[in-house]
């Protein structure tokens, strides 16, 4: 009987804890998450980033000269026996960017973009 009454005790905290999340906005109520679309999903069509880029391509290096008008981009690029390399992410703005791959192979490169 006392595990009983401990369970019925948690069971109380936890939908009280649940219920003042609710109410102060940590949690979507039930309906609204039923009906809600998944997070975090885009088509192409929907990202905003804008920029224009002069690139310079060597067999170790990428360069680049880039214009952001919106969004966020970064250059990476693909070293052969080594992996992927990048730059960080940049907003708005002029930017040279570059990756160097030394001692590897660099065997593609291009700008990632979000919004």
């Amino acid at each position: 009987m006392a595990w009983t009454k401990k369970f019925s005790s948690a069971a109380k905290a936890s939908r009280l804890a649940l219920v003042a999340m609710a109410l102060v906005g940590g949690l979507a109520t039930a309906p609204a998450a039923a009906s809600a679309a998944p997070a975090r999903v885009e088509s192409v069509d929907s990202v905003q980033a804008s920029w224009t880029c002069n690139y310079t391509l060597t067999y170790y290096r990428a360069d680049a000269n880039c214009t952001v008008y919106s969004g966020i981009i970064r250059l990476r690029s693909y070293c052969a026996g080594y992996g992927y390399i990048a730059t960080n992410w940049v907003g708005p703005g002029s930017w040279y960017l570059w990756n160097n791959c030394n001692p590897y192979q660099r065997t593609g490169s291009w700008i990632d973009y979000a919004n």
